[in-house]
């Protein structure tokens, strides 16, 4: 039964009675698992990398976990303590796991050369995994960015190949090329949300505001909360703490951290039209002088950018944020009825319903 859930979210009663037990006694996919709890944290708990990379290397050679390992220091790029020999271990263990069967660690590796300038190593990197038969839908998708400007073709067929096998990336650029009020155009934008898109969930809550229905972009607005997008957490904290939702604004908060890495995620997706982020960043550098005062003016001079999904896309795509996760819907809607209980509860509940039924409880 606890292998069949969600293997981020895991219930209490399967964590404390099978999986951390077999953890603690070396079981690897057990360890692994635990690490997922404090990576992305349990409940309404606060995450804890430390913990999560402890039993993430519990979990020794097992490939996932390696890949979990490399893609929290990719995510820790940046930061003043990120140090060269992080560096050096990050590349290592993304390699590791490439070669132990994770094939969306090459993709990873494609992301590290790219931020560091080389894109052409990148390529050659993906191209290599796609002539071994190593490169999965996400490496398509890159390899389709790579190759948009000098080999167009070639670059179309790449990204046809990844949305046929169901690359969320790929399904929303592919239906940002259609008209916006074809069914075809928002099945897909739906099927990449929930793949775990940001910027498509962010397409669902602009049509659920443009049509009235506002309990439905508010679910998408937690979706991308929940999902690494740091102006919803910040959105929502603010949002709870007017209701005096306290529980839910501390957890939007714990997610969000208030870091400078929230500064730089709002600065870097301003330039995609996205008015929301881009009026933060302008209120933001206004109060400053020097070259925050030169961004300030530079943003001023911008417009609004109603249809910003593609170039937000590939600016998300471009921030340090832990890449790859096993994507489902997120458990943490905080409902209107009860906002200071997360969904996830709820299915508990309901599953529990459905097996007293099945019993003829």
């Amino acid at each position: 039964m606890c292998l069949q859930e969600d293997p981020l979210y895991l219930s209490q009663h399967c964590v404390n009675e099978w999986v951390k037990p077999a953890a603690l006694q070396g079981d690897a996919i057990a360890s692994y698992r635990m690490g997922l709890q404090f990576q992305h944290g349990i409940s309404m708990l606060t995450p804890d990398l430390n913990e999560a990379n402890t039993w993430f290397e519990k979990a020794g050679n097992y490939g996932p976990a390696l890949f979990a390992r490399g893609d929290l220091l990719f995510a820790q790029q940046g930061n003043s303590f990120f140090t060269k020999d992080d560096s050096e271990q990050m590349k290592s263990l993304l390699f590791t796991a490439a070669q132990a069967g994770e094939l969306g660690a090459f993709t990873e590796l494609a992301y590290v050369m790219i931020n560091g300038g080389e894109s052409d190593s990148a390529l050659m990197l993906l191209s290599q995994a796609d002539i071994v038969g190593s490169c999965d839908a996400a490496c398509k998708y890159q390899l389709s960015v790579l190759l948009e400007n000098g080999e167009p073709e070639n670059a179309e067929a790449y990204l046809q190949s990844a949305m046929s096998e169901g690359d969320a990336n790929a399904l929303l650029e592919t239906a940002l090329k259609q008209a916006p009020d074809l069914p075809e155009t928002r099945a897909k934008i739906y099927q990449a949300a929930i793949k775990g898109n940001v910027t498509a969930m962010l397409w669902l809550m602009d049509r659920a505001n443009e049509s009235g229905d506002k309990e439905q972009a508010i679910i998408w607005r937690q979706e991308a909360a929940a999902f690494q997008d740091r102006y919803s957490q910040f959105e929502l904290a603010l949002h709870a703490r007017k209701e005096h939702w306290y529980e839910a604004s501390s957890y939007w908060r714990s997610r969000n951290e208030f870091s400078n890495r929230f500064k730089d995620d709002v600065n870097v997706l301003a330039d995609s039209g996205r008015s929301e982020v881009r009026e933060d960043a302008i209120q933001y550098t206004k109060q400053f002088s020097g070259d925050l005062k030169k961004r300030y003016q530079e943003l001023n001079a911008q417009h609004d950018e109603p249809n910003y999904y593609l170039e937000h896309n590939r600016l998300l795509n471009q921030l340090k944020r832990v890449r790859f996760r096993d994507y489902s819907l997120s458990p943490w809607r905080i409902v209107a009825e009860a906002p200071d209980v997360p969904q996830i509860e709820l299915i508990t509940v309901l599953i529990k319903c459905q097996g007293d039924i099945k019993m003829g409880v």
